[in-house]
């Protein structure tokens, strides 16, 4: 298992199952000595280790970028949810962009080759009788 220290090096960490048996292994987890407490530990464990296996590197920021996001979290959401929400968007975003690119590419391509193109008024016209199309589906109620 591999962490991050606080001046960003990497170190690494034995498992702690192997340095420590049963019940201190219990306690230094946070697992009370109930069969429902561990149950509910055992749960936690295992989404932390197979949902988030992964660790961004740290990321230095002036104060007062800290204090807005601070200022506009969700109730009970943390800063850690809102960095992964925010990356996951991010993500999402240079997908979206990179899939348009490529169809861009494609297109292009595809009109060097063939010498096929069609006027913005063509493409617009088209799309209006699919809107209108499409708004007389959904009032008719057949969506």
């Amino acid at each position: 298992m591999v962490a991050v220290c606080s001046q960003g090096r990497f170190i690494e960490k034995f498992s702690a199952a192997f340095l420590m048996r049963g019940s201190a292994l219990s306690n230094l987890m946070g697992c009370r000595s109930t069969a429902q407490s561990k149950a509910a530990c055992a749960t936690q464990k295992h989404y932390n280790s197979s949902m988030k296996s992964a660790v961004l590197p740290q990321v230095r920021i002036e104060p007062a970028l800290r204090a807005d996001v601070e200022a506009v979290l969700g109730e009970g959401e943390s800063l850690s949810a809102f960095v992964e929400s925010s990356v996951r968007q991010a993500v999402q975003h240079r997908q979206a962009l990179r899939d348009f690119d490529e169809r861009c590419s494609a297109s292009l391509k595809h009109f060097l080759a063939t010498g096929e193109s069609h006027s913005s008024e063509e493409v617009l016209e088209e799309l209006r009788k699919r809107t209108a199309a499409r708004r007389a589906q959904l009032q008719a109620g057949t969506a």
